[in-house]
């Protein structure tokens, strides 16, 4: 399986603009008229929260697109803009899309989102195949996130098989609103749906932590027997680590992306019967996933490959499928294509029927992708444990329907 990881700070090696920095396509001989520019926001050189990948996942697809001829003949640019986890860099990364007249943003991912969607929102602009992480990421109607932060951590609960025989479950959560609001929502199915758990454990440690021992110590009092992990991967693998070396016999489910199959090979021992979750299909599960990672691979070979730069490929994939044929590719005609496109499907995701304008999900109208697959790691990589994914969506509706 070919690298595939999610960024830390070793990831600000990878050679990126700092700032407001661009990357760009050269027009193939088979273009036609004026190129079509998309750009990539996203925290690229943030400390702790970094994601430079997702221009390399853009790149990928973009260079797939133009050389299959690109959209209608028309060559496409990208550009990339650095949020670095600030309000004002993220709005300023907008005013940028609007002044370079972009097509459409792809691969959003920022604490700050929120200052972009602002901007973008007033210039009919829309955002393409990032993650939810804002409030505005999941109610602006020029928002289209390919992965509902809210449904893949609650995901880590039913896909995890038996997780309704955890007599005392756990959850590992860092303090930051998203993962505070996770594990609310775990906190409350194990209460309606599994009355006869214990109550839900919680603790909760500093983003900025280096040693998570004591937390997971208390975490584990009382004889805890599942635990559900909530963390960016750095501290998730420390407490993986740190259940195996008490000797407990644990059950462990995270997301994804926040336990990276490099880093979890590492781990040895400890990483064996780990469950993950995600709503993308992983490299060496799925030819289309397998595509998107030779892709990579073929614009730097070192880059990370994740769900945050599969996001961000796929999301360039689909502004391609809705732009064709349009008579013009300004933002406010590729919005309204993205709004009536049917049938979507870039084969790295379940295929979605539509962009719906209201999910019918409480606080998330802009949710479309509620379908998680479940993965557990055995030997050096994650392996499917059923072929299909679960729709966890009418769960979560139920669970956040009501205090």
């Amino acid at each position: 399986m070919k690298r595939f990881l999610v960024a830390t700070a070793s990831c600000l090696a990878i050679t990126l603009a700092a700032a407001c920095g661009s990357s760009s396509t050269t027009a193939g001989s088979g273009s036609s008229g004026d190129v079509i520019k998309l750009m990539v926001i996203a925290d690229l050189t943030a400390p702790g929260f970094s994601f430079p990948q997702i221009v390399t996942g853009a790149q990928a697809a973009v260079n797939e697109v133009n050389a299959a001829g690109g959209i209608d003949g028309h060559q496409v640019q990208l550009l990339s803009c650095d949020s670095q986890n600030d309000p004002n860099s993220a709005a300023a990364c907008a005013r940028r899309a609007v002044s370079e007249k972009v097509s459409a943003v792809v691969g959003m991912q920022s604490l700050q989102s929120n200052g972009a969607i602002t901007v973008l929102e007033k210039a009919n602009i829309a955002s393409v195949g990032g993650n939810d992480i804002g409030s505005l990421d999941r109610t602006s109607p020029i928002s289209f996130p390919l992965t509902s932060t809210p449904s893949v951590l609650f995901s880590i609960v039913p896909t995890m098989p038996d997780h309704d025989k955890c007599a005392r479950p756990g959850v590992f959560s860092v303090d930051v609103p998203v993962a505070t609001e996770a594990a609310d929502t775990i906190t409350k199915y194990y209460a309606r749906k599994v009355p006869n758990a214990a109550p839900v454990r919680v603790v909760s440690v500093p983003v900025a932590a280096t040693d998570v021992s004591a937390q997971v110590s208390a975490l584990l009092e009382g004889g805890t027997d599942c635990v559900f992990l909530l963390d960016p991967p750095t501290l998730n693998l420390a407490a993986v680590k740190a259940i195996y070396n008490s000797g407990q016999k644990v059950k462990i489910s995270g997301a994804t992306p926040a336990l990276p199959p490099e880093s979890m090979k590492q781990l040895g021992p400890a990483a064996q019967g780990v469950y993950s979750t995600t709503g993308f299909k992983l490299p060496g599960t799925n030819p289309a996933a397998d595509q998107y990672s030779a892709a990579m691979t073929a614009v730097d070979p070192p880059a990370i490959q994740d769900t945050n730069s599969e996001g961000a490929y796929a999301g360039v994939k689909i502004v391609a499928s809705a732009a064709k044929g349009l008579p013009n590719y300004e933002s406010a005609t590729v919005l309204g294509a993205l709004n009536s496109l049917k049938n979507i499907d870039v084969g790295v995701v379940s295929p979605m029927p539509s962009f719906p304008a209201d999910s019918g999900i409480s606080g998330i109208p802009r949710t479309f992708n509620t379908y998680a697959y479940s993965y557990v790691f055995e030997g050096d990589q994650y392996r499917l444990t059923t072929p299909e994914p679960v729709n966890v969506r009418d769960q979560l509706a139920e669970l956040l329907a009501t205090g």
